[in-house]
């Protein structure tokens, strides 16, 4: 059987140790490149969350160059980034596991139970659910004591979102490459991606359409073809032929106004940190950020 399942105290146990020894590793926030047509599917959707990964990653810089200067404000701030993405990330975690994961088990004899990536997405969840209550606590305590708790939840989110994004690519996308059938699961998953994400379809897109840059700066540097199959136009870009050109245009407006939002603690960060870059494309002479322990409160 391909999938396995991640089960029993042992198991946990392992996973355990697994995530502690990846927390001491540097984040990777590199786009993948295309790799068959899953691969390129999953594609869509986890090169746009990378992005705002680093840009939390890079806010929470900010949050810890302020330290005890930080502020109340400083901290709403974050919020009003944070609320879209949220609720983006968690839409991303529900329909895989509605829609995509059912979709490879049904094609697998013996059918698997679970694949790693479903009890990933538990821990991953749990976390996110954690930054969403610290907005609770602004104004209740001292500001850079939330701050540093808000730094620890995030740091601790992004590398164990980052990871099982790696797994899946290296997983569940090989797995849908190996048993799917391009021509019936690339139209099967994309109507479905429609109807599930709704509203936000469109904001969706709109960080499709940053990543696929990178990816098109990445191949006139290297004359590579590593976007063949997520342009613009291809059904491997699941909403592109269904979001309007006002709703594309409202989208873009609505990532450039979130990231306003963060534009302070960027620029705090940039100036504390001399490693931070723009998003890259995963190659083997691709740095990454690094992420050092949070500070105590």
């Amino acid at each position: 059987m391909d999938g396995n399942v991640v089960d029993g105290p042992l198991g946990r146990l392992e996973k355990g140790m697994a995530q502690l020894e990846m927390m001491e590793k540097d984040a990777d926030f590199s786009l993948s490149l295309p790799n068959g047509w899953a691969h390129n599917w999953w594609l869509f959707m986890h090169n746009g969350l990378r992005l705002e990964l680093l840009d939390m990653h890079r806010a929470m810089l900010g949050v810890q160059a302020l330290d005890k200067k930080v502020t109340d404000e400083h901290l709403r701030s974050f919020f009003e980034w944070f609320r879209l993405f949220d609720e983006l990330f968690s839409q991303h975690l529900e329909f895989e596991e509605q829609h995509v994961f059912p979709l490879i088990k049904s094609k697998i004899n013996p059918r698997p139970k679970a694949f790693p990536s479903e009890d990933d997405h538990v821990h991953v969840g749990l976390k996110l659910t954690k930054i969403r209550l610290m907005e609770q606590v602004i104004g209740t305590k001292k500001p850079h004591k939330v701050g540093a708790e808000l730094e620890r939840l995030c740091t601790n989110f992004i590398l164990l979102a980052l990871e099982n994004m790696r797994n899946e690519e290296a997983n569940e996308a090989m797995l849908l490459q190996r048993y799917g059938r391009e021509e019936d699961d690339v139209k099967r998953l994309n109507k479905a991606m429609h109807d599930f994400f709704g509203k936000n379809h469109a904001e969706i897109n709109a960080l499709a359409s940053l990543w696929r840059k990178d990816l098109s700066i990445y191949e006139e540097q290297t004359k590579k073809s590593s976007s063949r199959g997520v342009g613009p136009g291809n059904p491997h870009n699941p909403l592109a032929r269904l979001t309007s050109k006002m709703a594309s245009k409202s989208a873009a407006r609505t990532l450039d106004r979130r990231r306003s939002y963060l534009k302070q603690l960027h620029e705090l960060g940039e100036v504390s940190q001399t490693n931070i870059q723009s998003p890259h494309v995963g190659d083997a002479s691709s740095p990454s950020a690094n992420i050092t322990s949070p500070r105590e409160i």
